[in-house]
């Protein structure tokens, strides 16, 4: 399941650029604590595996100038597989180097993604020459680094763009697809965020409604949030789903493939608890993907979109069933032509390749 950072380094690898990606720590039977996959062949992407600091978050906090040491070590093998020389560092894992200027590339970009907090997190703002986040949550704690910083939206993939393009050069507006209501949601079932209790009511609510759900289902192989447990509840939650007569599982598929399935929705949810998020369910990858469908989307406030109308948000979880029944009653409304035109345009405004420029319009002022 493919996250920013990796739609950024395949939009990057489609430029021509020579990218190199540093996979998140992972214990493995490798002898070395840094090595290039080559089991993954992709153009102009080098894969480099890590493995974790032996006793790394005891360190990190308690003794941060070992811990900067020690990942000195792994920077110093990563720069070597690179040919010594950077000219951009794009550090998505500030947990992992505390210290980007360690890698002395030409640029050192913090891209905050995730609202983390803690002392190592403002030392790598810090150590760092700009930050660039897609959450005012983040973006606003820590502009007190002083660094020029830039507020992004998510990005969307190119799978979804031509498809949204597509749609618009032909016309083509369907309001529902068929007889049932389609309702989709795409992401990890694991995460945290997601407000489990509150799909579990809205399904058993809606019987005459069809659900589908992509994204990760189990702990296996699951990459978005690096779980290594899940909560009782969340367990529970995928059983119910399992179970349920109204619910289709899809798992993980590829972009491309998702994107396709995705145009057979008339509707989409986004629950996520602003208690649980690490966002604080301030915004959402998955919100541009349901947006470049044209669909509908119920959700539970997100305050990085309160200010337009391309959500039909609740302004709390109680009031979220009530809102959805509304939409899926009135369908012939939300799904009109004029407003999937809305909600399609603003997704392409925000495609990966044109947020690339926008990072490099900011980079070319610091």
């Amino acid at each position: 399941m493919m996250l920013s950072k990796m739609h950024y380094a395949a939009e990057l690898a489609a430029k021509g650029h020579t990218v190199y990606f540093v996979n998140p720590p992972r214990q493995s039977s490798n002898k070395e604590n840094v090595y290039i996959n080559d089991s993954i062949a992709i153009p102009h992407i080098t894969i480099i595996n890590t493995q974790p600091v032996k006793q790394g978050l005891l360190l990190r906090h308690k003794f941060p100038g070992l811990y900067r040491q020690l990942t000195k070590s792994y920077v110093k093998k990563i720069k070597k597989i690179t040919g010594n020389s950077i000219d951009e560092l794009w550090c998505f894992n500030p947990n992992m180097f505390t210290a980007p200027k360690q890698f002395k590339a030409k640029k050192t970009l913090l891209m905050l993604y995730d609202f983390y907090k803690g002392k190592h997190i403002e030392a790598a703002c810090k150590n760092s020459d700009a930050l660039i986040s897609i959450t005012h949550v983040a973006y606003d704690f820590y502009k007190r680094a002083d660094k020029p910083s830039l507020l992004l939206s998510h990005g969307l993939a190119g799978s979804f763009a031509v498809i949204a393009e597509e749609k618009l050069k032909k016309n083509n507006f369907i309001v529902q697809h068929g007889k049932k209501i389609k309702i989709g949601y795409t992401g990890n079932l694991l995460r945290h965020g997601m407000n489990t209790l509150l799909a579990k009511k809205l399904i058993e609510k809606n019987p005459q409604v069809e659900f589908h759900f992509w994204g990760p289902d189990s702990l296996k192989e699951n990459n978005v949030s690096g779980l290594s447990e899940a909560s009782q509840q969340h367990l529970d939650f995928l059983q119910f789903l399992k179970k349920s007569d109204s619910v289709v599982l899809h798992g993980v598929k590829a972009v491309n493939e998702l994107a396709e399935e995705m145009q057979a929705m008339d509707a989409f949810i986004f629950l996520y608890s602003a208690k649980t998020d690490i966002n604080a369910a301030s915004n959402s990858h998955k919100i541009l993907e349901y947006l470049s469908t044209g669909k509908a989307i119920i959700s539970t406030f997100v305050s990085q979109y309160q200010y337009n109308t391309l959500l039909v948000m609740s302004k709390d979880e109680a009031s979220f069933l009530a809102t959805f029944e509304k939409v899926i009653s009135s369908l012939p409304e939300y799904n009109a032509p004029e407003f999937q035109k809305k909600r399609i345009a603003f997704a392409l405004e925000n495609t990966y390749h044109t947020q690339i420029e926008r990072i490099n319009r900011f980079i070319k002022t610091i």
